[in-house]
């Protein structure tokens, strides 16, 4: 591939699978429904994606044309979020943990959703050092839910205006089931009433949500303080893959990361970090960490910091479609910069070609810079290969 043609959807899927874990098997039909997404995003690194197609005077949320004329939920497409049991959502008077027999979450459904669950948008912050600099800034979106009592069915899902917080994509559910993680890591079962979960949602089949936050609550009033909270990690194909979790609320984590985000990172790695809250403790307000190789902090590569604000005036659901590929062109740009071959099946030779390109043409808070040793690229590039 000489040249990466962002709305082919042959090129993306091909991009996806060698840029980035959890995409071995993507497939162009897949991708070619969100396509659009690129042609639509106000995203400045999509800008040359359907040029001349797009309307900024047009609404950024038309409603579906079945949804104009009034038809019932059951008779308008799926918006390919959640098909299943749809737990009823906080705020609308009924028991949290009831369970609807639904066949799907409905575009009409997702329409009506708006402004009833917060939503956050969430500005992410990476600063890597080793074995290259580079700096970008990047952002996406999350809402927050509230989570029922007791773990339910397989097929539950939460329905919002930004998507469907389901709960095959969480390690955690329930309030029962974060009292458990709690007490295998600190040695005694909490008492609570409350978890609200602040995720990225799964949008037109799609999720993109590196970081989840659960808060947890010993009581379930609205003015409530946590006591403590839980942060999952997840992959860019939007997998729950690891939990961390905290004393409590001030208390930050250390922690194995446990799996690798790109491929130049190491389940063995090590993150240092913590959730800051609000002052009045309502809000997250940012989360931080620093990976290294070592629990001491030797060898740190990488701090990120994600601040979260309340957006009271969001006007577009950003597709997560638009930050797998804006990940997947930022890994592709570092790997080439600092001579890490990404391997063939989950990398090839498409690095090559398209490295140089990514670093001129999108914006960098620094763009990749520096020469690597091969001594350097045995121990940042993947997993160390030297002790």
């Amino acid at each position: 591939m000489a040249e990466l043609d962002l709305e082919n959807p042959e090129h993306l899927c091909e991009l996806l699978r060698r840029s980035l874990p959890g995409f071995d098997e993507e497939t162009a039909a897949r991708v070619g429904a969100h396509v659009e997404a690129l042609e639509r995003s106000d995203n400045d690194i999509f800008g040359m994606v359907g040029a001349g197609r797009r309307h900024p005077e047009a609404p950024a949320e038309q409603l579906p044309p079945d949804a104009q004329a009034g038809q019932a939920p059951d008779d308008l497409p799926l918006d390919l979020g959640g098909e299943g049991q749809l737990i009823e959502a906080p705020g609308s008077g009924l028991e949290l943990g009831r369970v609807l027999a639904r066949r799907g979450w409905t575009e009409l459904d997702r329409v009506a959703a708006k402004g009833h669950h917060e939503i956050y948008t969430l500005v992410a912050k990476h600063i890597r050092r080793k074995p290259i600099r580079a700096g970008f800034t990047a952002n996406c979106q999350s809402v927050r839910v509230r989570l029922p009592l007791a773990k339910p069915a397989k097929d539950a899902f939460i329905g919002t205006w930004i998507g469907t917080v389901e709960a095959k994509d969480h390690l955690a559910f329930s309030v029962e089931q974060v009292a458990s993680y709690y007490e295998r890591a600190c040695g005694e079962r909490p008492s609570l009433a409350r978890v609200d979960l602040i995720t990225g949602p799964r949008f037109r089949g799609r999720r993109f949500s590196p970081v989840s936050i659960y808060l947890a609550y010993r009581s379930a009033e609205a003015h409530a303080k946590p006591c403590f909270y839980l942060l999952e990690g997840g992959s860019a194909s939007g997998k729950a893959q690891a939990m961390y979790v905290s004393r409590s609320i001030e208390t930050g984590i250390k922690s194995k990361a446990k799996f690798a985000f790109t491929p130049f990172a190491c389940a063995s790695n090590w993150y240092d970090g913590g959730l800051a809250m609000s002052e009045d403790l309502s809000e997250p307000a940012c989360v931080y960490l620093k990976a290294a190789q070592t629990r001491d902090g030797h060898r740190e590569y990488l701090q990120i910091s994600v601040t979260y604000a309340r957006d009271h005036q969001l006007e577009r659901v950003a597709h997560p479609f638009e930050q797998q590929i804006e990940a997947a062109l930022r890994v592709t740009a570092i790997a080439d910069e600092a001579r890490c071959q990404l391997e063939v099946g989950a990398g090839g030779v498409l690095q090559h070609s398209l490295g140089p390109m990514v670093k001129s043409m999108i914006p960098w808070d620094e763009r990749p810079n520096g020469t690597t040793t091969p001594q350097e690229r045995d121990q940042f590039c993947g997993c160390p290969k030297t002790s």
